[in-house]
C-alpha cells in the first residue's frame, strides 16, 4: 500500500503543477483575458486547489488500509473524490474563462458543487464503514459456526445463511 500511496502523491503532484502552469502561463495568452486576475479567477482557483487537497486527503485516507478488503470497501470514497475534483475544476476552468461573471456568482458555484461533494464523501466514509462492519461480522459469524459444528463432532458444509447454506 506503501507504493500506491507514493505512486498517487506523484501523478497527483503532477497534476497540481500542470493545473496551476496551464492557469498562470497559458490563460494570460488568451485574447481578451490579458486584464490580470481579479476576484473571481482567485475564487475559482482557490476552490479547485481546495477540490484538489480534498482529494488528496480522500485518497491517502483510503490507501491507509492494512489489507485489500479494507481498500475495497474505501473505493467508493476514492471514486466520489476524483468525481469532485473533475467538476470543480470543469466549473472553476469555466468561471476563470468567462469574462463579466460576477465573484458572487463564482463563490456561490463552487459553495454548491463542494457542499454536494462533501455530503457525498460524508456518506462514502459511513458506507465504507458500515459495510467493512456487517464484514467483520459475517466473518465472526461464521467462525462460530465453524467451531460449533467441530466442537459437536459434525461434518460437512456449513448450512447457515453466511456461507451459503440453508439454515
Amino acid at each position: 500500500m506503501r507504493k500506491n500511496r507514493l505512486l498517487f502523491s506523484l501523478i497527483w503532484l503532477i497534476l497540481l503543477a500542470i493545473f496551476n502552469l496551464c492557469v498562470f502561463l497559458l490563460r494570460p495568452m488568451i485574447p481578451g483575458l490579458e486584464s490580470g486576475f481579479d476576484t473571481r479567477f482567485w475564487i475559482a482557483w482557490a476552490f479547485i486547489i481546495a477540490a484538489f487537497v480534498g482529494n488528496l486527503f480522500c485518497t491517502l485516507f483510503a490507501f491507509r488500509s492494512e489489507t485489500q478488503n479494507k481498500m475495497f470497501f474505501k473505493l467508493p470514497l476514492i471514486t466520489v473524490s476524483w468525481a469532485a475534483l473533475a467538476a470543480m475544476a470543469l466549473l472553476g476552468c469555466g468561471l476563470i474563462l468567462t469574462p463579466g461573471c460576477s465573484a458572487r456568482v463564482a463563490a456561490v458555484a463552487c459553495i454548491l458543487v463542494l457542499a454536494a461533494h462533501a455530503i457525498a464523501v460524508i456518506q462514502g466514509t459511513w458506507a465504507a464503514s458500515a459495510a467493512e462492519k456487517s464484514s467483520m461480522a459475517v466473518v465472526i459469524f461464521c467462525q462460530v459456526c465453524l467451531a460449533s459444528r467441530i466442537r459437536k463432532g459434525k461434518r460437512g458444509k456449513c448450512r447457515s445463511p453466511c456461507c451459503g447454506g440453508v439454515p
